[in-house]
């Protein structure tokens, strides 16, 4: 399947329709990290990337669990090129 056109998880594979979206402030709350300390580490390419919607920011479920179930480092050895690429990708 071609996932060009559709949003994807920081796996690549197509988001589902049973994709649970969570808000910023349950972002904050699973992690236990603080709001700005999510955007310094987006940044990093240390924690998965936001989606929008109208408007509207929020992160997959899916990739909330992977990156909890990492140290932050490991999640960048393990995903950092892949959004560093889609960031540049992104911006051009």
């Amino acid at each position: 399947m071609d996932t060009k056109n559709y949003r994807v998880t920081i796996q690549g594979e197509p988001i589902k329709e049973d994709e649970k979206f969570l808000k910023v402030k349950d972002v904050v709350e699973f992690c236990c990290i603080s709001r700005p300390m999510i955007y310094k580490l987006m940044e990093a390419n240390k924690f998965p990337p936001c989606h929008r919607i109208s408007g509207r920011v929020f992160w997959l479920a899916t990739d909330i669990n992977i990156w909890r179930s990492m140290t932050p480092e490991h999640f960048h050895n393990q995903f950092g090129k892949k959004l560093k690429a889609q960031a540049e990708g992104a911006a051009a």
